[in-house]
């Protein structure tokens, strides 16, 4: 596989050597240092990741955009780096006929620390005939507008929920060869190494409930900004009943009142070689350290990174 090299080994990973560094804003370069602090303490990358060189290749940011489009940009990147590296060019058709995209992205070290896949089932109501499609994904995107939502497991538990396919929407099915009533599902059936969870707090519309303006004004999408709870350790359930388990790594923080205006900051997990770790709060330069009981109350969290 590329970049067969890249295996993390806790006793010569330098998260355990060299204590967390702070980065300079290079101007409301916030939301990019915040990300790239959470991606440095994912154990899989420790080594393969360098926040200071990345930063310094970057032009300069008159504005300050959104940490997940930055994290999505920034591992399609990477990926397709690793790719060409390899000599391998995805965009050619070339390369598209030998082997699917998808399956060239499988080989790269980025699906395999963030790659994951869903399977979306479509089930017969009256024959019980089970139709599945599999989709590949790097992130998991939970909505946190409804009143329900109040936690990430309360979040994945609506994302996880059966639909109805009633009698205005019937599915035609290849068991009964007629069109049916059935329930949809779509579940994490393959889950990656690492997991990132973004909370859908940004919301491009008029209403009220649950969003409130800051000292740090508007610009953007209006911020769901009410407190989701999340957990130290996550079960995230899979399609066949099991669920694997989950430890928090870092969480990037939005404190604002829209997508394009505010500031990030980071918390992260520095292990050390004796089996324990210690949080830190980065505020760009700024580090300090800080409990878990800190990290866990917080309440502007948008990004979320475990891993297993």
């Amino acid at each position: 596989m590329v970049l067969e090299a890249h295996k993390w080994n806790p006793e010569k990973s330098y998260v355990n050597q060299i204590p967390p560094r702070g980065l300079h804003n290079l101007g409301n370069t916030c939301f990019m240092n915040a990300t790239l602090q959470c991606l440095a303490y994912i154990p899989p990358l420790c080594g393969a990741i360098a926040p200071k060189k990345i930063a310094n290749a970057l032009p300069t940011i008159g504005t300050c955009e959104d940490a997940h489009e930055f994290l999505v940009h920034l591992l399609d990147a990477m990926n397709d780096g690793e790719l060409r590296a390899a000599g391998i060019n995805q965009h050619l058709s070339g390369w598209r006929d030998r082997l699917p995209v998808t399956r060239l992205n499988e080989t790269t070290f980025i699906h395999r620390t963030f790659g994951g896949y869903f399977r979306s089932q479509v089930r017969c109501r009256k024959c019980n005939y089970r139709s599945n499609t599999y989709d590949p994904f790097l992130d998991l995107s939970l909505e946190v507008s409804k009143k329900s939502s109040t936690s990430v497991l309360n979040a994945l538990s609506e994302f996880t929920r059966k639909e109805t396919l009633d009698a205005a929407n019937q599915w035609k099915c290849s068991g009964c060869k007629k069109y049916v009533c059935a329930t949809k599902q779509l579940t994490v059936f393959r889950p990656p190494l690492s997991l990132c969870i973004q909370l859908k707090r940004f919301a491009f519309n008029s209403g009220t409930n649950g969003y409130k303006s800051s000292k740090y004004g508007g610009g953007g999408g209006s911020k769901i900004s009410k407190p989701i709870e999340f957990p130290a350790t996550l079960n995230l359930p899979l399609s066949d009943n099991r669920s694997c388990r989950y430890t928090l790594t870092g969480i990037v923080i939005h404190v604002g009142g829209s997508s394009h205006s505010g500031h990030y900051t980071a918390y992260v997990k520095k292990p050390d070689r004796k089996g324990a770790s210690q949080w830190y709060h980065i505020d760009d330069s700024d580090v300090e350290p800080v409990s878990e009981k800190t990290v866990l109350r917080q309440k502007d969290a948008y990004l979320l990174f475990y891993c297993r």
